[in-house]
Protein backbone atom coordinates (compact mmCIF):
# COMPACT_ATOMS: atom_id res chain seq x y z
CA UNK A 1 0.00 0.00 0.00
CA UNK A 2 1.27 3.60 -0.63
CA UNK A 3 1.85 6.12 1.94
CA UNK A 4 -0.26 8.27 -0.64
CA UNK A 5 -3.61 5.71 -0.48
CA UNK A 6 -3.01 5.34 3.21
CA UNK A 7 -2.88 8.37 3.99
CA UNK A 8 -6.27 8.90 2.24
CA UNK A 9 -8.03 5.68 3.68
CA UNK A 10 -7.45 7.03 7.34
CA UNK A 11 -8.26 10.46 6.45
CA UNK A 12 -4.88 11.92 7.60
CA UNK A 13 -4.13 15.22 6.06
CA UNK A 14 -0.47 15.03 6.48
CA UNK A 15 2.29 11.87 6.26
CA UNK A 16 5.79 11.36 7.58
CA UNK A 17 8.46 8.96 6.82
CA UNK A 18 11.13 8.38 9.39
CA UNK A 19 14.80 6.73 9.20
CA UNK A 20 18.02 6.81 10.21
CA UNK A 21 19.67 9.25 7.55
CA UNK A 22 17.07 10.00 4.78
CA UNK A 23 18.55 10.64 1.25
CA UNK A 24 18.29 10.56 -2.39
CA UNK A 25 15.51 9.39 -4.07
CA UNK A 26 13.76 8.95 -0.87
CA UNK A 27 13.58 12.53 -0.31
CA UNK A 28 12.63 13.04 -4.10
CA UNK A 29 9.95 10.70 -3.42
CA UNK A 30 7.98 12.51 -0.11
CA UNK A 31 8.53 15.93 -2.00
CA UNK A 32 6.71 14.95 -4.36
CA UNK A 33 3.64 12.86 -2.91
CA UNK A 34 3.75 16.02 0.07
CA UNK A 35 4.94 13.42 2.23
CA UNK A 36 7.05 14.91 5.22
CA UNK A 37 10.39 13.19 6.21
CA UNK A 38 12.62 13.04 9.50
CA UNK A 39 15.50 11.10 10.51
CA UNK A 40 14.79 9.37 13.54
CA UNK A 41 17.64 10.36 15.40
CA UNK A 42 16.01 13.75 15.37
CA UNK A 43 12.64 12.16 16.12
CA UNK A 44 14.73 10.92 19.42
CA UNK A 45 15.31 14.36 20.44
CA UNK A 46 11.79 15.75 19.76
CA UNK A 47 10.65 12.87 22.12
CA UNK A 48 12.68 14.13 24.71
CA UNK A 49 12.22 17.86 23.96
CA UNK A 50 8.67 17.12 24.19
CA UNK A 51 9.04 15.64 28.00
CA UNK A 52 11.34 18.40 29.01
CA UNK A 53 8.50 21.03 27.46
CA UNK A 54 5.32 20.00 26.35
CA UNK A 55 4.03 21.67 23.54
CA UNK A 56 0.38 21.62 21.72
CA UNK A 57 -0.39 19.39 19.46
CA UNK A 58 -0.67 22.61 16.54
CA UNK A 59 2.49 23.34 16.92
CA UNK A 60 3.53 20.26 15.25
CA UNK A 61 1.16 20.61 12.62
CA UNK A 62 3.67 23.63 11.60
CA UNK A 63 5.68 20.90 10.52
CA UNK A 64 4.21 19.18 8.19
CA UNK A 65 2.18 22.14 6.57
CA UNK A 66 3.38 24.35 3.89
CA UNK A 67 2.47 27.99 3.87
CA UNK A 68 -1.16 27.61 3.09
CA UNK A 69 -1.79 24.70 5.42
CA UNK A 70 -1.33 21.81 3.03
CA UNK A 71 0.78 19.03 3.18
CA UNK A 72 4.47 19.76 2.79
CA UNK A 73 6.74 17.06 1.44
CA UNK A 74 10.53 16.79 1.97
CA UNK A 75 12.92 16.93 4.96
CA UNK A 76 11.24 18.14 7.66
CA UNK A 77 12.34 21.32 9.31
CA UNK A 78 12.08 21.55 12.74
CA UNK A 79 12.71 25.32 13.36
CA UNK A 80 9.08 26.61 13.83
CA UNK A 81 9.27 24.02 17.47
CA UNK A 82 12.23 25.80 17.96
CA UNK A 83 10.68 28.99 18.23
CA UNK A 84 7.58 27.84 20.07
CA UNK A 85 10.11 26.28 22.37
CA UNK A 86 11.79 29.86 22.90
CA UNK A 87 9.02 31.37 22.86
CA UNK A 88 6.78 29.19 25.46
CA UNK A 89 10.36 29.92 27.91
CA UNK A 90 10.03 33.68 27.21
CA UNK A 91 6.30 33.37 28.74
CA UNK A 92 7.41 31.37 31.41
CA UNK A 93 10.03 33.69 32.40
CA UNK A 94 8.08 36.33 32.45
CA UNK A 95 5.57 35.02 34.11
CA UNK A 96 8.35 33.95 37.18
CA UNK A 97 9.43 37.71 36.50
CA UNK A 98 6.26 39.35 36.97
CA UNK A 99 5.47 37.60 40.16
CA UNK A 100 9.11 38.11 41.75
CA UNK A 101 8.94 41.58 40.84
CA UNK A 102 5.77 42.11 42.57
CA UNK A 103 6.90 40.54 45.65
CA UNK A 104 10.11 42.56 45.71
CA UNK A 105 8.14 45.89 44.84
CA UNK A 106 5.50 44.84 47.86
CA UNK A 107 8.99 44.21 50.13
CA UNK A 108 10.55 47.83 49.06
CA UNK A 109 7.41 49.89 48.35
CA UNK A 110 4.07 48.60 49.83
CA UNK A 111 1.34 49.22 47.09
CA UNK A 112 3.00 50.59 44.02
CA UNK A 113 3.14 47.34 42.15
CA UNK A 114 1.30 48.88 39.35
CA UNK A 115 1.54 47.37 36.10
CA UNK A 116 3.87 50.05 34.15
CA UNK A 117 5.93 49.86 37.53
CA UNK A 118 6.12 45.86 37.33
CA UNK A 119 7.22 46.57 33.54
CA UNK A 120 10.06 48.40 34.68
CA UNK A 121 10.90 46.36 37.68
CA UNK A 122 11.08 43.35 34.56
CA UNK A 123 14.27 45.37 32.77
CA UNK A 124 16.20 44.91 35.97
CA UNK A 125 16.00 40.66 35.72
CA UNK A 126 17.01 41.20 31.96
CA UNK A 127 13.18 40.61 31.01
CA UNK A 128 11.75 42.43 27.99
CA UNK A 129 8.04 42.94 28.25
CA UNK A 130 4.72 44.73 26.71
CA UNK A 131 2.82 46.47 29.47
CA UNK A 132 -0.08 44.02 27.67
CA UNK A 133 2.01 40.92 28.75
CA UNK A 134 2.66 42.07 32.28
CA UNK A 135 -0.98 42.65 32.37
CA UNK A 136 -1.93 39.33 31.21
CA UNK A 137 0.86 37.81 33.53
CA UNK A 138 -0.84 40.11 36.57
CA UNK A 139 -4.04 38.97 35.84
CA UNK A 140 -3.10 35.26 35.80
CA UNK A 141 -1.54 34.87 38.32
CA UNK A 142 -4.64 36.61 39.89
CA UNK A 143 -6.78 34.60 39.16
CA UNK A 144 -8.30 31.74 41.82
CA UNK A 145 -6.90 28.93 40.12
CA UNK A 146 -3.34 30.54 40.85
CA UNK A 147 -4.03 32.77 43.70
CA UNK A 148 -0.64 34.43 43.86
CA UNK A 149 -1.75 38.07 43.61
CA UNK A 150 -4.68 40.02 44.86
CA UNK A 151 -5.76 42.80 42.62
CA UNK A 152 -5.66 45.14 46.35
CA UNK A 153 -7.04 48.30 43.99
CA UNK A 154 -9.11 47.49 40.76
CA UNK A 155 -8.96 51.18 39.62
CA UNK A 156 -5.14 51.94 39.95
CA UNK A 157 -4.20 48.15 39.25
CA UNK A 158 -1.83 47.81 42.49
CA UNK A 159 -0.90 43.90 43.06
CA UNK A 160 0.12 42.33 46.49
CA UNK A 161 1.51 39.18 46.69
CA UNK A 162 -0.70 36.32 48.47
CA UNK A 163 2.08 33.59 48.96
CA UNK A 164 5.72 32.04 48.56
CA UNK A 165 7.09 31.21 45.45
CA UNK A 166 7.37 27.21 46.98
CA UNK A 167 3.45 27.60 47.91
CA UNK A 168 2.34 28.76 44.29
CA UNK A 169 4.81 25.93 42.68
CA UNK A 170 2.92 23.79 44.70
CA UNK A 171 -0.42 24.64 44.01
CA UNK A 172 0.46 24.54 40.16
CA UNK A 173 1.71 20.88 40.52
CA UNK A 174 -1.55 20.37 42.29
CA UNK A 175 -2.84 21.50 39.51
CA UNK A 176 -1.35 19.98 37.00
CA UNK A 177 -1.81 16.34 39.04
CA UNK A 178 -5.55 17.20 38.64
CA UNK A 179 -4.91 17.58 35.16
CA UNK A 180 -3.15 14.32 34.51
CA UNK A 181 -5.93 12.46 36.99
CA UNK A 182 -8.08 13.31 34.16
CA UNK A 183 -5.58 11.93 31.19
CA UNK A 184 -4.49 8.91 32.95
CA UNK A 185 -6.26 7.55 36.38
CA UNK A 186 -3.42 6.08 37.92
CA UNK A 187 -1.03 9.08 38.06
CA UNK A 188 0.15 9.21 41.25
CA UNK A 189 -0.05 12.67 43.04
CA UNK A 190 2.94 14.96 44.26
CA UNK A 191 3.62 16.01 47.35
CA UNK A 192 1.24 18.31 49.35
CA UNK A 193 -1.90 17.28 47.18
CA UNK A 194 -5.35 16.32 47.85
Amino acid sequence: MTIKKHRGQHGADYALIVGPGPAGQLLDYARDESIGVLDSARLAELVRDQDEMPLAAREFQRLFADAAGGPAGGEVDLRPLEEARKQHRRLRDLLCGVFRAVSEIDDSNAGTAIPPVVQFALTGQGISASLAEVEAALGLLATPWFDGLDLVDEGAHRYVPTTSPHLLAQRLRWLADAFDGETDGDAPPSAGSG
